[in-house]
């Protein structure tokens, strides 16, 4: 198989698991297209840095979506529960940004960690990122979320 059939059967497969319409069907007219260059940087994968897991929101396992942050959660969920004896007591918060897809990120974070049995409390309405850190602390939680791009450019979640 060649590079270009590669790349395109890999978006293929992430497109077909997107739960998101909006980013699959981006991603769908990317392989339509055959736009490799486009696919390949949509393709590519986020990497944690200092500042947490950040990308240009977007279809793609290199970008920032649904899809990743369901992805990212499930291994945080999976890294708690080989780190506590019992994380059904400690809470995991969750906070987010005012950024147009800030919210849905969130509640997508709090559906994942709920459905693994591991607690949530969470902030309905966006806050800072120090508020979310403060609140870790005071509360005594496992792990924090926030969902948030700081001082990144719009495009950015």
């Amino acid at each position: 198989m060649s590079d270009g059939q590669e790349l395109l059967e890999r978006a293929r497969t992430w497109a077909a698991g997107d739960p998101d319409p909006e980013t699959r069907a981006e991603l769908e007219s990317l392989i339509g297209a055959e736009s490799f260059d486009e696919l390949a940087e949509a393709m590519g994968t986020l990497a944690f840095g200092t500042a947490g897991l950040r990308g240009v929101v977007a279809a793609g396992s290199g970008r920032m979506n649904h899809a990743v942050v369901i992805r990212t959660t499930r291994g945080l969920a999976e890294w708690l529960r080989r780190r506590a004896s019992d994380t059904s007591i400690v809470p995991v918060l969750v906070g987010h940004d005012a950024r147009l897809t800030s919210r849905a990120l969130a509640e997508e974070t709090i559906a994942v960690l709920t459905a693994a049995n591991i607690p949530v409390q969470y902030f309905d309405q966006p806050v800072p990122t120090p508020l979310v850190a403060y609140a870790l602390r005071r509360l005594g939680g496992n792990a924090a979320v926030v969902i948030t791009a700081s001082h990144n450019p719009p495009e950015y979640n």
